[in-house]
């Protein structure tokens, strides 16, 4: 009885509520007691970095409390709307930006790559971060900055694009060659001085690598009793021989990646002809690339089949 009897207004016996930290009649609005806590809300923790600290925000409501779970006065509670309200307008977002420097460093591990390049991905991810664009996530923004960092490699070690995307859907990352494309094209004003257009001779390492530890390639190795590791070395100073004979003019407009797999394929030829190798199948080099085996066939015919002959 003197629970409900607690609940009501003394002067006109109308039901009290909760408003803005206040017990407040719902019938004539008189205030009976102030800054107190409705515990009947149910808090959850949804961090905001301030100055005030970690605020969690209460579930539907726009209250907030501190680290130790005390509400905030209402002073503080304007203030840090404000500060929430310029961080949302700005796009600031410190659980994404964590979220992509760790898919940073995942990736730096997982192809091997020195650590000073995650320094020079999260540079570019905290650049490009500021000029905001819409539809473009922040998982895909830092596999964009991963693969612009990857070209200061000195070793002339070359990821393709598909290379990123396969590497961060292997991570657990929803990234596609699309998506990346598309935050290529959207970024591409913020980071212009770090897109360069690469020449064949920068895929030779990357293409050499792929088809000699394709399983087929070594096995036939192996047949023939001939070393992988001379076998590589020749297959790179050979692929080099080739495309110093081939100048840009007769390339064309041809993909520079495409060109150099063709040129693996034909030096491939050659090393079978000089006894200091095997010929690689069309085929093997079309899986080991993502180069369709009809293009292989096109440039070979176009560009190399003529420096074959010459070489024979």
């Amino acid at each position: 009885m003197e629970d409900r009897k607690s609940l009501c207004c003394e002067e006109c016996g109308g039901v009290l509520a909760f408003s803005s930290y206040e017990l407040v009649c719902s019938r004539c609005g008189l205030v009976h007691q102030r800054e107190l806590v409705d515990e009947s809300r149910e808090w959850v923790a949804a961090p905001i970095s301030t100055q005030l600290g970690t605020l969690p925000l209460s579930k539907g409501s726009t209250w907030f409390r501190d680290s130790s779970g005390k509400v905030l006065h209402p002073a503080q509670q304007r203030a840090v709307s404000k500060l929430v309200a310029v961080q949302r307008a700005l796009g600031f977002n410190r659980d994404s930006e964590q979220r992509a420097l760790t898919a940073l460093k995942r990736a730096v591990e997982f192809f091997g790559l020195p650590k000073t390049l995650l320094d020079e991905a999260a540079y570019l991810y905290k650049k490009a971060s500021r000029a905001r664009r819409e539809r473009i996530t922040s998982t895909t923004l830092a596999a964009l900055c991963f693969y612009l960092a990857t070209r200061s490699i000195a070793d002339r070690r070359r990821i393709t694009p598909s290379d990123v995307v396969s590497c961060f859907r292997k991570l657990g990352y929803r990234v596609t060659l699309h998506r990346f494309m598309l935050a290529e094209a959207a970024y591409r004003g913020v980071l212009r001085k770090y897109f360069r257009v690469w020449r064949s001779e920068d895929y030779i390492k990357s293409v050499v690598d792929k088809v000699v530890n394709h399983p087929l390639v070594v096995q036939k190795l192996e047949k023939n009793r001939l070393s992988i590791v001379h076998f590589r070395i020749s297959l790179v100073n050979e692929t080099e021989s080739i495309l110093s004979k081939i100048d840009k003019y007769e390339r064309g407009g041809r993909n520079p990646y495409a060109v150099t797999a063709c040129a693996v394929y034909a030096a491939a030829k050659v090393l079978q002809r000089k006894g200091c190798g095997v010929a690689i199948p069309a085929k093997w080099v079309s899986d080991c690339t993502g180069v369709a085996e009809y293009t292989l066939r096109e440039h070979y015919i176009e560009l190399f089949k003529r420096i074959i002959l010459d070489t024979a």
